[in-house]
């Protein structure tokens, strides 16, 4: 278990700063760096009108870009591509 926890908190911090890194959010605080005046810092940061204008764009885009029917057809191809190289060998 000890482990899994270590990832989900790395993965965590990662996704905090790609986040900030992309302008989507405050700047990450560690847990024993937390202060009320850090956590006040970061709530007015993520609550910017430009953070939100950045999100409401990326986040039509993701709308539009159509996930489901692109995921599986990259499923599908992968798949075709395993078949064909399984005959291939055999």
């Amino acid at each position: 278990v000890r482990h899994l926890l270590v990832y989900v908190q790395v993965f965590q911090i990662l996704l905090c700063r790609s986040l900030q890194t992309n302008r989507f959010g405050p700047k990450p605080t560690l847990v024993d760096k937390l202060s009320v005046e850090n956590l006040t810092q970061a709530i007015v940061e993520a609550d910017s009108n430009i953070i939100r204008k950045r999100a409401q764009f990326f986040g039509q885009g993701i709308r539009n870009e159509d996930g489901i029917n692109n995921a599986i057809m990259l499923i599908e191809s992968h798949v075709f591509e395993f078949e064909k190289n399984l005959d291939s060998v055999f």
